[in-house]
């Protein structure tokens, strides 16, 4: 959890400090929609931070955006991270990195993610931790590298449907999961380890 805390009920804006700068966190908005026309990006200079971070949002979308950080950093940050969170929609978006992955979910119930890309994170894909029914449709997922591209850890019911893995480079597993992940239709180009 960050320095914006979990609780209450009112939605609240914060601008939090993370390490080398400030991230922007939205708690517990209902029914949000970040809506992106032509071009549109939110980029970041802070390299330790989320470029979006959602505290027990639910029902939201982020739709038509460019996301990411302009430096690369290490350790901690991401693209978007989402905790306890309840039915979040991510569509049409290019999440880049330079942040460490490009989703971290934690204890989140709903989280779908379609036609959107996610590349260039120094550390990995994507973490999800202790959610329920993540699914992605019809994504590209490129030029990440480092360390296990997509961590899963006790979360159930997490899918990938007609989506590309390709170009990734690390020596690690693509999967690290202590559950079942369903892959329909999937390409997957994965560098053989060992």
């Amino acid at each position: 959890v960050t320095i914006a805390e979990r609780g209450g009920d009112s939605p609240v804006i914060v601008s939090e400090y993370a390490n080398d700068g400030h991230q922007l966190t939205l708690k517990n908005f209902r029914n949000l929609v970040i809506c992106g026309k032509k071009n549109s990006s939110i980029e970041v200079d802070p390299r330790y931070s989320f470029c979006l971070n959602f505290i027990d949002c639910e029902n939201c979308k982020v739709e038509n955006l460019t996301i990411g950080h302009t430096e690369g950093g290490y350790c901690d940050g991401g693209v978007i991270g989402v905790t306890g969170g309840h039915h979040i929609d991510i569509s049409n978006c290019d999440l880049y990195g330079c942040g460490t992955y490009g989703i971290v979910a934690r204890e989140t119930n709903t989280l779908t993610v379609r036609r959107s890309n996610i590349h260039d994170c120094t550390y990995g894909i994507m973490e999800l931790y202790s959610s329920f029914a993540v699914t992605f449709e019809d994504c590209d997922f490129f030029s990440n590298r480092e360390y296990e591209l997509i961590t899963n850890r006790g979360c159930q019911n997490t899918s990938f449907s007609r989506c590309r893995f390709f170009a990734n480079w690390t020596d690690a597993p693509l999967f690290t999961s202590d559950e079942d992940i369903t892959l329909y239709s999937c390409e997957i180009y994965h560098p053989i380890i060992g």
